[in-house]
């Protein structure tokens, strides 16, 4: 790292069938020589680099051990070298993982034939180091047959073992279940680490590093001495990491050979003994604490019988301090932990017998080791050495043991001791978790006891990778103005600790959070937190839920999982369109579509039915395992995850689509003007050649369809569908345009027709008011003058009656009077009474008939009046009705214009769904045209194409699709479309949530489908058609007509 690194190169024989690959030596300063004259005499250790990773991140491991090697004067060193796989991205595109395992496997024996075999102790292996993808390469290198003899250690570095992060494509799943059929006898003796990145590292969640096939698994937050959470990238080049690394690599060599050791359990001792439990210890001198240890007698030996005190030396001590706790059949006494902090001597803890006196104080003469088994623990200032030990064990184990002695020796640094005895049941501590939704905190420890190091709180709820939770350590009482504790987070399934440090200037809580689940199998197992705490400080431990953890789990394990979901609600939206089309004969807008027919239940419940009866065994041999059976063995599926996907890729589709809407609005002339230049810059011409020949490609989409099949044919199948988004988008923005001008003419219209239509209405109803006004008065008026005509003839009769009828009473009375007094003459007098009486009784019939006349024209007024406000109340419930059914007349031509509309709109709607459809079918081989592009140098054809089919299959369907006006209303067959395009939905949602490429797929049948259907579906009878649809508009045809013809 302080020289100018060399890279040398390495030829191969078969390197003309690998022109795009290389391997390389690095060196540095004078050594360079030597590897120019190929002369190499160490331990071969050969870096895969990964996805998009360069042969130059070996700089880092290679110069390390090489200053190591330089520094300590072992012996022997280590020769890096480091394959050049051209910057792949072979985590995308599995296309290139097959080539690279050639490459890796030509390269394996051309570094040992680098190393002469007449040599002794010539290399017989080579030690393999693989970063992301190059680990997954190495691990199926390391099981083959060819390669038994060549690999016996594999170290990888944040690699997805489990599978794959994103499955883009067939290729890197066929090149993972490759891997799985390797024969788990080949990998007995070999050592196959493998090391996660932890929290930091979004690229690979550190729950995939794992494999049933490691020696050892563990993360950089659980390796001593580095403590610590790294991204992709940084793993490559952390310096605490890197050193770990390379101390085991030296303690794996065997010092007789000078060569790695062939003993697998040697190996592996040394990994564990660095990634594990350093105890900072030596591991070559592993027998040496086997040996019972003489003890120095000089010192100064005390022992206190309290059972939590400190012993500190600000100064330091100028002669051995030997401190003994005793050990005593008491269970207050049961459990003993030791804090050393700043102690610098590695053997620094026994179990010994106080057996010999020496004036007043006891003291053993030989000690049983005990600091092999301490540790060096997780901490922010100086360096803390901890040792927990049961005293019962160790006193059944060796009976004859008094004390527990603490051994410090001379020094100048400040020295801090702190002894912990105590019971365990009185500092283990079960607690239950608070649920998801409880945001308050949890108290564990209301406050912890005086002087108390250590406690152990048991979280038995803490299984599932979406939990989330905040331990809070907070110092109550200090008799220091410094402080510190450690919370650390052990996970018995996995070596997956996570450590916070709480000082008077780290306050941030401990983040309980999981890189994968429990196991099904293993339900005895249970999370923990150690607590080591500071003795002068007194403490509240508290707990409550974090609802953006949550979240932020969510995000990390499941966010691949939303592509499918994405897929199967644009699947669901094209059925509801489809429906659409069959019953009202239009199609439907994307985003109503999306509002209608995405319900939960429509999709979800046949998906989790169908994958648990395909999950069957019977089944499984047959078919391909479903992808929630693949979770649900992982132990990271729960009960609402569907649901929780489903909906969450519905809102994120519906704003998506309003995004693309406002695009191709937006961007209409926009777009085709920056066409029009990119061709005239690029072919050359005028500005109105670039014009004309795109007017040409719209005119005749199916020649720019056969042109980019050929493209496809020729260069990459993903080349062709990017070319076929950009033209079929283009295409999109030009129907956008005759979209926007029917929509806005068709709202004017409606407000212009809505606004004249309550204008003519108001006036006719004031117009039928004055008439009715009118027509009343004067029927009013022609009354009040026949009344008065009435009264007066009746006045004028009543007063002629009167005069008469005195008048005849006067002469009745002198014809009587004249009748009694004349005597002679009585009968002729009576006679002319009678015609008198005649005469007036005549009269009076006539006066009764006159009144009856007279009562009878009243009557007949007064039923003119009632007839004539019947008649208004008549004339306005005619106009009322007359209203309603010119509305409902209106309503019914509304309906007929705004079907007519829909229809017209149908075809914008129709292909933005294709659109969709095809943008993510380009959207998931994006990888294959960079990797197209990243190899054009070498060859202008992909080979491999994992896009070729998918490429060729959608430039066949644009053909038509482009070409003809869609959709067909008049066809037949719309539902068995809809019941096809839901299987569809139902299928991605079943093998597509991990299997991401069978997305593609899935996309592209459906468009196959989709264009045949168009093509060659019968269609439905003339008399179906008019019966089904409304007649139409003759103004509407003529102005089609107009438009067509111009």
């Amino acid at each position: 790292m302080f020289e100018y690194p060399q890279f040398v190169t390495i030829k191969l024989p078969a390197e003309d069938l690998f022109p795009r690959y290389g391997l390389y030596a690095y060196s540095e300063g004078k050594l360079t020589l030597r590897a120019r004259d190929m002369e190499f005499d160490g331990i071969p250790v050969l870096f895969i680099p990964g996805n998009g990773g360069s042969y130059k991140q070996v700089r880092s491991l290679a110069s390390i051990a090489l200053r190591k090697a330089l520094h300590s004067r072992v012996g022997y060193h280590f020769d890096f070298f480091s394959l050049d796989l051209n910057d792949e991205l072979s985590g995308l595109n599995g296309a290139v993982l097959n080539e690279q395992t050639n490459f890796l496997n030509h390269s394996l024996y051309q570094i040992l034939n680098l190393y002469p075999r007449k040599k002794p102790n010539a290399p017989r292996s080579v030690i393999l180091i693989g970063h992301s993808m190059g680990g997954v390469i190495g691990h199926s290198i390391l099981g083959s047959y060819d390669n038994l003899e060549q690999i016996e250690m594999l170290v990888t570095l944040a690699s997805p073992h489990r599978r794959p992060t994103i499955s883009l494509d067939n290729y890197i799943a066929e090149y993972y279940e490759q891997i799985e059929r390797i024969n788990s006898s080949n990998l007995t003796n070999k050592t196959f680490i493998s090391i996660g990145g932890g929290n930091y590292d979004h690229l690979v969640n550190s729950g995939l590093t794992h494999s049933n096939y490691t020696s050892l698994n563990v993360l950089t937050t659980t390796v001593p001495t580095v403590w610590l959470s790294m991204d992709h990238q940084c793993i490559t080049w952390c310096k605490q990491l890197i050193l770990t690394i390379i101390r085991a690599l030296f303690d794996s060599v065997d010092l007789k050979t000078r060569q790695l050791s062939t003993d697998h359990n040697h190996r592996l001792s040394a990994f564990k003994h660095h990634l594990l439990k350093n105890s900072g210890t030596n591991i070559r001198w592993a027998d040496k604490y086997k040996v019972i240890s003489r003890l120095d007698d000089k010192g100064e030996w005390r022992e206190d019988l309290r059972r939590q005190y400190s012993v500190t030396f600000p100064r330091g001590t100028h002669h051995n301090q030997w401190h003994m706790i005793r050990i005593l059949n008491d269970p207050k006494h049961q459990a003993l932990f030791v804090q050393a902090i700043n102690l610098r001597e590695v053997d620094w803890i026994y179990a010994c017998t106080a057996s010999s006196i020496r004036g007043n104080m006891r003291y053993c003469e030989n000690g049983i080791h005990l600091s092999h088994l301490t540790k060096i623990a997780p901490s922010s200032r100086y360096k803390r050495r901890t040792h927990y030990v049961d005293l019962f064990k160790l006193k059944k184990r060796y009976p004859k043991i008094t004390h527990v002695v603490v051994r410090v020796t001379p020094t100048q640094d400040p020295v801090s001791i702190s002894y912990d005895v105590h019971n365990p049941r009185d500092r283990t501590i079960n607690v239950y978790l608070p649920r998801w939704f409880s945001l308050s905190r949890t108290t564990v420890i209301q406050q912890t006891q005086p002087e108390a190091l250590r406690y152990e709180i048991q979280l038995s709820g803490l299984i599932h990778v979406i939990q989330m939770y905040l331990l809070y350590v907070v110092p109550v009482e200090c008799t220091t103005e410094t402080h510190h504790a450690t919370a650390s987070l052990f996970v018995p399934w996995a070596q997956h600790d996570t450590h916070e440090y709480f000082t008077e200037t780290l306050k941030k809580p401990l983040q309980l959070r999981l890189h994968s689940s429990r196991p099904l199998h293993q339900t005895n197992f249970t999370a923990k937190v150690y607590l080591t705490l500071d003795p002068n400080c007194r403490y509240t431990i508290s707990v409550r839920n974090s609802l953006f953890g949550m979240l932020g789990q969510f995000a990390r394990y499941y966010s691949p999982l939303l592509i499918a979901n994405i897929a199967a609600v644009i699947l669901m939206s094209y059925r509801s369109q489809l429906v659409c089309l069959e019953e009202n004969g239009y199609c439907s807008l994307f985003q109503s579509s999306v509002s209608i027919s995405t319900k939960p239940y429509y999709l979800i419940t046949c998906a989790k039915l169908l994958s648990r009866v395909l999950s069957f065994s019977r089944l499984s041999t047959i078919l391909p395992v479903p992808d929630a059976q693949i979770l649900i063995d992982e132990n990271i599926d729960f009960l609402i995850l569907p649901l929780l996907l489903y909906v969450t890729s519905v809102g994120l589709t519906y704003m998506l689509s309003i995004i693309l809407w406002a695009c191709i609005i937006l961007s209409e002339s926009t777009v085709h003007k920056f066409v029009a230049k990119f061709i005239t810059r690029t072919i050359g011409g005028a500005v109105k050649w670039s014009d004309w020949l795109l007017n040409a490609v719209h005119r005749i989409p199916c020649v720019v369809a056969a042109t980019l099949i050929c493209l496809g044919i020729s260069t990459c199948g993903g080349l062709a569908l990017c070319l076929g988004v950009a033209y079929y988008f283009l295409k999109l923005t030009q129907q956008c345009q005759d979209y926007l001008e029917g929509l806005a003419y068709r709202y004017i219209k409606i407000i212009t027709s809505k606004l004249i239509g309550k204008f003519f209405k108001r006036s006719k109803t004031n117009e039928t008011k004055d008439e009715t006004a009118l027509q009343s008065s004067e029927i009013h008026e022609n009354a009040n003058n026949e009344t008065e005509k009435m009264n007066e003839v009746c006045k004028e009769e009543t007063m002629n009656e009167n005069n008469e009828q005195c008048s005849s009473k006067t002469l009745n009375k002198n014809i009587e009077h004249s009748s009694v007094t004349e005597t002679g003459k009585p009968n002729g007098t009576n006679d002319d009474v009678k015609e008198e009486t005649i005469n007036e009784e005549a009269h009076d019939e006539e006066m009764m008939k006159d009144n009856e006349i007279n009562n009878t024209r009243l009557r007949s007024m007064k039923s003119d009046l009632v007839n004539n406000e019947n008649s208004e109340q008549n004339s306005t419930e005619q106009t009322n009705e007359e209203e309603n059914a010119s509305n409902k007349e209106n309503k019914s031509d509304e309906g007929t214009k705004m079907k007519r509309d829909n229809s017209n709109h149908s075809e914008m709607h129709f292909h933005f769904t294709l659109f969709l459809m095809w943008l993510l079918v380009t959207a998931l081989n994006i990888p294959s045209v960079l990797t197209w592009a990243h190899n054009f140098h070498y060859s202008n054809v992909l080979r491999p194409d994992p896009s070729s089919l998918y490429g060729i299959v959608l430039c066949l369907c644009a053909m038509p699709l482009w070409q003809m006006k869609l959709p067909k209303t008049n066809k037949r067959f719309y539902k068995h479309m809809a019941m096809f395009v839901y299987c569809m939905a139902v299928l991605c949602l079943i093998y597509a949530p991990l299997n991401i490429y069978r997305i593609s797929y899935i996309l592209t049948a459906t468009l196959a489908v989709t264009t045949v259907h168009q093509l060659f579906a019968p269609s439905l009878p003339e008399n179906e058609t008019e019966d089904e649809n409304d007649d139409p508009d003759p103004i509407a045809l003529m102005e089609d007509i107009k438009t067509k013809l111009e």
